[in-house]
């Protein structure tokens, strides 16, 4: 009989630290299960980051989804084993197919969207024949900001602390490697957090 392991959000697990100093494979800290067992692992999200996936807020332990976040549409149908609410007893699935997480994201129920409402980013475009992101920022701010890009595994490709003038808005990020299908760039003042999926496809 196989182990099932579907839709789970498993973020920043706390032996991770350990299983990286002792050079043992890191993704076995999210799940780890023996090799002699059998099991299905299907459209499960590991991070370390719990900024990136979309959750409305995770400050006050709000861990419904926000209309941008990458578990909208991404689950597994795991409607056979009689799962067919979330945890907010609302039905599940809402729209394509099941959400990744304990939330069905629910249309109108969260006011964020893909920009915050102090939004950093104006625009981006990723060039894939010379991989290269060029980021449009509002031209209100300024002040020293992290960028970072990562997938939604959490992986970072580019991390870098700017200090941004005032109506310097454009900024180019040049990767030596070939970016994954989906990148979530995020630009953090230690005040206010703004992050956007992209496609690179």
């Amino acid at each position: 009989m196989d182990n099932l392991f579907y839709n789970n959000i498993i973020i920043d697990p706390g032996i991770w630290n350990y299983y990286d100093s002792s050079n043992i494979p890191t993704i076995q800290s999210y799940i780890n299960v023996n090799v002699d067992v059998n099991h299905i692992e299907k459209t499960n999200y590991f991070s370390r980051n719990s900024q990136v996936f979309g959750f409305v807020d995770t400050l006050n332990y709000n861990l419904k989804l926000q209309k941008w976040s990458l578990g909208v549409d991404n689950g597994t149908d795991v409607s056979a084993w009689n799962i067919v609410f979330d945890a907010a007893n609302q039905t599940r699935p809402k729209g394509k197919t099941y959400d990744i997480g304990a939330y069905e994201y629910q249309t109108g129920e969260s006011a964020h969207l893909q920009k915050s409402q102090a939004s950093m980013i104006k625009s981006v475009w990723y060039k894939k024949s010379n991989k290269q992101l060029k980021v449009e920022f509002a031209n209100t701010i300024h002040g020293k900001y992290q960028l970072s890009v990562s997938d939604i595994q959490g992986k970072i490709y580019y991390s870098e602390t700017k200090t941004i003038n005032r109506g310097e808005s454009v900024h180019i990020i040049n990767f030596q490697t070939s970016l994954p299908d989906i990148i979530i760039l995020s630009v953090d003042n230690n005040k206010i957090r703004d992050s956007v999926k992209i496609i690179t496809q």
